[in-house]
């Protein structure tokens, strides 16, 4: 389960995708804002501090980190943005305890102590050598270890071996005032190693503090997610999803090839508005209608393509998506260009007329025979002279 709040854009700056985390922090229902501009749906002056960060993103095509105050949601929100051809991907979470933890140290408030024990993040406190002073419970909820078996004891007591040569604690840098965010493993106290996110930093002139959460799961869906992308580029066949307003939220590179139109171009819009489709026999509320009703639809339709206006011959299968629940989420569509295969078999059948009308016209006998069905056509003229 990713517990990060996750946002994709396309470059249209629409909203392609938004998870439950997303749409609690920013205050929306998630399928509010699929289709929608982000610049429109958030036009305070505030939210525009991310305008710079998201564009240089997407000019750049460069990871990019923020993290900044929301006046009008009172949260800090720390950000992850990595770019693609295709828009932006960007994961991020409301660190406003985190902050407030950090201030409460700097400012030596006696409250720190409820605040550190009531974030949900894990926190531990280490002298400048790196030992542990001070941990809270979601940190020893999150390894397994109770405050005995983690205080006094260096951090490195908790590392996989060999992690800290390809990972280093970076101490130095942290004794010089810097922050650090990096992501690293834990060993938990069963063995099993998770994957985390640590935000380093000062606490007092000799202490550190970190900030530990678990992104196990984030980095699952992550691999997931490039496997489904790597997967979907590899394939032939051109394939789209689309939510239940049968609006476009997926795009591989066989429908760009297919359609010729980028992903960019096609996201959160419906399919509709782009191309025309012709189902011989049926309309396309029919053929959804029966999806809706049987979970699937297979068969033969044209397309009129966009630019060329030629009619293309498409096989495809169009099938309803379910969540975990049952419930109906949207469409997927596969198609297969056989307008090739359609024009052979047109030729096949005209010269087999044609072979039929010439044989029919002769005075002559004429027999064909097929070696590999082990079948033999023969003309009128050949069964009379054989008493057939």
């Amino acid at each position: 389960r990713v517990s990060d709040a996750f946002v994709a854009l396309n470059t249209n700056w629409q909203y392609t995708y938004v998870n439950e985390k997303a749409g609690e922090i920013l205050s929306r229902e998630p399928e509010s804002l699929i289709g929608k501009n982000i610049w429109e749906e958030f036009p305070e002056g505030e939210y525009q501090l991310y305008y710079d960060v998201y564009h240089r993103a997407m000019e750049t095509q460069e990871y990019q980190y923020l993290e900044k105050f929301y006046p009008p949601f009172n949260k800090w929100l720390e950000k992850h943005i990595y770019p693609s051809p295709d828009g932006l991907t960007i994961f991020f979470k409301d660190v406003t305890d985190i902050k407030e933890i950090t201030l409460a140290l700097k400012n030596k408030e006696e409250k720190y102590r409820s605040l550190i024990e009531q974030a949900s993040d894990g926190i531990v406190i280490t002298d400048m050598e790196g030992s542990i002073l001070e941990v809270n419970n979601s940190i020893k909820q999150m390894i397994g270890f109770e405050d005995e078996e983690m205080i006094g004891y260096h951090i490195k007591t908790y590392l996989p071996e060999g992690d800290i040569n390809n990972v280093p604690l970076r101490i130095n840098e942290l004794m010089q005032g810097k922050s650090l965010l990096y992501e690293r493993r834990i060993v938990k106290k069963d063995g099993t190693v998770i994957e985390v996110e640590v935000n380093s930093k000062m606490a007092s002139s000799h202490t550190l503090i970190g900030f530990i959460r678990d992104i196990t799961g984030r980095k699952k869906y992550e691999n997931t997610l490039m496997y489904q992308v790597r997967l979907l580029e590899s394939v032939s066949d051109a394939i789209i999803s689309l939510d239940m307003n049968r609006r476009i939220v997926s795009w591989n590179k066989a429908c760009q090839e297919l359609y010729e139109f980028t992903a960019g171009e096609v996201i959160g819009k419906r399919i509709s508005e782009l191309i025309t489709f012709e189902y011989p026999g049926t309309n396309s509320e029919a053929v959804f209608k029966q999806v809706f009703n049987e979970g699937q639809w297979k068969g033969e339709f044209d397309f009129i393509h966009p630019k060329t206006k030629e009619k293309i011959n498409l096989l495809s299968n169009i099938n309803l998506l379910k969540n975990k629940d049952g419930i109906a989420s949207g469409f997927i569509i596969t198609s297969k260009n056989i307008t090739d295969r359609k024009q052979a078999e047109e030729e096949i059948r005209v010269s087999n007329e044609r072979f039929e009308l010439i044989a029919a016209a002769t005075n002559d006998a004429i027999w064909d025979h097929d070696f590999v069905k082990d079948q033999t056509w023969g003309n009128k003229k050949l069964y009379n002279m054989y008493g057939l």
